[in-house]
């Protein structure tokens, strides 16, 4: 079971990759109606982050950045929630970030990764898909069903959460 939180281009492609693979997929997106594109009956729609988060131990999350994230995360109906999930945060940040995420989701028993996509939309799914990951081994072992439906190349680079987002901005400057 695995939940996707944000429906905008990418976050639509990560949650379809899903259903394709046969996993069970919740979404949440500010604007239900982002899901109308989705394939009906593969895929169930939460009405709340915190109803999005309690129904899926694998969270995938593609919002705009982590201070989105945080706005969403960080009240009491989703941190009560938390414990023994696997938080995939494949939204825009920093190391700074994504240290930061990690240890906050620790605090709450819950397990964190950092995702940098280097591909577009239309290429999750497909071996061209690209995905550096950091973060905590056994999060992202847990995540082997996930990571194998976004295809392509996927790497864990690093336990440092940071490391994906400073190798993804170090190619982006380059």
């Amino acid at each position: 079971r695995v939940t996707v939180i944000g429906l905008g281009l990418m976050g639509t492609a990560l949650a379809r990759a899903l259903a394709k693979a046969n996993l069970k997929v919740t979404v949440w997106n500010r604007t239900p109606s982002k899901a109308n594109g989705l394939e009906q009956g593969t895929v169930r729609v939460a009405e709340s982050v915190a109803e999005a988060v309690s129904l899926s131990d694998l969270l995938v999350v593609c919002i705009r950045d982590y201070e989105a994230t945080d706005a969403l995360f960080k009240v009491d109906a989703v941190e009560s929630i938390l414990s023994g999930k696997v938080i995939l945060q494949l939204s825009t940040g920093t190391p700074l970030k994504a240290r930061q995420a990690a240890d906050w989701a620790e605090r709450f028993g819950a397990k964190h990764l950092d995702g940098e996509i280097m591909a577009f939309p239309d290429v999750i799914g497909t071996e061209s898909c690209a995905i550096l990951y950091s973060g905590d081994k056994t999060g992202f072992d847990r995540c082997s069903s996930v990571v194998n439906a976004f295809g392509g190349t996927a790497q864990l680079i690093g336990a440092d959460p940071g490391m994906a987002a400073a190798l993804s901005n170090a190619v982006l400057s380059i």
